[in-house]
């Protein structure tokens, strides 16, 4: 069912550079992505249809993958692909549409649709994305928002090896928490009374799409998402800045408060907008940056620290109770959810290419290409120190304890994330309600960069970069776009416009 058309609109972007790192990274991305498209049909489809899968370890699509992978690249490499996985993940309760997927986190499916919005200007989509997006919001805030203190309740991670210890289960999964701890569960939704940063900031992301859309199939509705989304920046702003730390705490709860740094929550505070000049400074100059990259939580949590020492190795969490004997691992042994995960380093290369933060782009683009070229894939996770691929361990009720577990391998949102960083980091693509800009950002080893038929509406673009080997942000760069005067005047490509065009990147 892989059909020709997808193969060649994907294979057709293609890249060439100066770096040759970075030209055989984005090679194995683009091919990593395509091998992860595959069919399938959920309860609302009729049939069916391609749909881009989280990794080869899946079979299905994931809520928080299908949007991540669309706002990262597939909105604008392979659209139809991605409307099609994006509306997959909608599940129908009670006569209503709403979003699937765990409830923690689903509302990342509403920038997912805005974003996919931006890219294709599909009015029908995002008039049913607003329609599901509005019902799913309402039933989490009445599940899980806390009106006290105005922080929604919700895990940032599924497995317990990202929590400290409060919020460990004996099957390792954090849903699990409520069967372990009916004393202590919250007197409304799920029970988790858990509050993390990731989740909060994803939330305030949603109000604030919500709004654009509201604003922009005109619908006088009556709700109040923007009063809703300045509210809760507030609230994360209050319960989560620590002037102590330099940065956002993760937990925040009474129950589980930990001030340690969640990369995911921060690069949300910082790309989202919630952290104002002064407190983005200082998460960028305190963040603690591994071998590898960023990490997903630091510093790790002591209860892995006693190994390496015999332990067992879970190859798939859906088959727990096939565990196998594993000689004593040589790396320093780190809880799953505390390593590097790419889709966590795109994240916080997309949040720090948003405010010219360029070296920090580059540092993490440098290693995560490095360790595709390496390994030949783009991994789900790698350890901290040695950068090799590694699960990390976590508890698993079938070892009677902890196990090591599996990276999963050519995981979808950590090719997609690279295609990322050179996209929206590098070029500096920003598309916006008019048009699409650009902001790029020159990275110091690379001093040319050509990506050919790059599509968005009725534009075909090449982009040529050159550089003299300097890092600059985008106010300092020369950008010429040669082949439209109206683009060329307005210095962007108005959602009105057509033809095929070069920008010219130069330092």
């Amino acid at each position: 069912m892989m059909t020709e058309a997808l193969l060649q609109a994907t294979g057709k972007t293609r890249l060439s550079s100066s770096n040759k790192t970075i030209q055989a990274a984005w090679g194995i991305a683009v091919d990593d992505l395509i091998s992860n498209i595959k069919p399938y049909q959920s309860e609302g489809m009729s049939n069916e249809q391609l749909c881009i899968m989280a990794g080869h370890d899946y079979t299905m699509p994931w809520t928080r993958d299908a949007a991540i992978n669309s706002i990262f690249a597939c909105s604008l490499m392979m659209p139809e692909t991605a409307r099609t996985t994006l509306l997959a993940v909608l599940e129908e309760k009670d006569g209503q549409l709403l979003i699937g997927g765990e409830y923690w986190d689903k509302v990342i499916w509403i920038w997912g649709a805005w974003h996919h919005w931006l890219t294709t200007r599909d009015y029908e989509f995002i008039k049913l994305a607003y329609e599901v997006g509005v019902s799913t919001m309402l039933k989490m805030e009445e599940g899980e928002l806390d009106l006290e203190d105005g922080l929604f309740r919700g895990p940032g991670w599924d497995g317990v090896s990202g929590y400290p210890e409060p919020y460990t289960t004996p099957t390792g999964g954090i849903k699990d928490w409520v069967k372990y701890n009916e004393d202590k569960l919250a007197d409304r939704g799920v029970g988790i009374p858990i509050k993390t940063l990731s989740t909060n900031c994803l939330y305030y992301q949603a109000y604030i799409c919500l709004a654009q859309i509201q604003r922009l199939i005109r619908l006088d509705d009556l709700h109040v998402w923007k009063i809703k989304a300045a509210d809760l920046k507030k609230a994360i702003n209050k319960c989560f800045w620590s002037d102590t730390s330099n940065r956002y705490r993760y937990l925040c709860d009474p129950i589980g408060h930990c001030e340690d740094s969640e990369g995911l929550g921060q690069s949300y505070a910082v790309l989202f907008g919630i952290a104002d000049q002064e407190k983005l400074d200082r998460i960028f100059h305190y963040q603690h940056i591994c071998s590898a990259g960023l990490p997903a939580v630091w510093p790790d949590y002591d209860r892995y620290r006693k190994y390496p020492e015999k332990l067992l190795y879970l190859d798939s969490f859906d088959s727990p109770e096939e565990l196998i004997h594993v000689d004593t691992p040589q790396e320093r042994a780190i809880g799953r959810h505390c390593l590097v995960w790419p889709v966590v380093q795109a994240m916080w290369a997309r949040a720090a290419a948003s405010c010219g933060k360029n070296e920090w782009l580059a540092n993490e683009m440098r290693k995560l290409a490095t360790h595709a070229v390496r390994d030949g894939q783009f991994a789900e996770i790698y350890h901290s120190d040695s950068t090799e691929m590694y699960g990390g361990l976590q508890e698993v009720r079938e070892a009677n304890g902890i196990a090591l577990t599996k990276s999963c391998v050519h995981q979808t949102w950590s090719a997609t994330g690279f295609l990322n960083m050179i996209l929206h980091g590098v070029l500096g693509i920003r598309l916006t309600e008019t048009c699409i800009k650009f902001e790029p950002c020159m990275i110091r080893d690379i001093e040319s960069i050509r990506i050919n038929d790059v599509r968005w509406l009725d534009w075909n673009i090449d982009f040529i970069v050159q550089n003299k080997g300097v890092s600059q942000q985008s106010g300092h760069v020369k950008i010429d776009i040669v082949g439209s005067d109206e683009a060329a005047n307005l210095k962007c490509l108005p959602v009105t416009g057509h033809g095929s065009v070069e920008i010219r990147i130069t330092s």
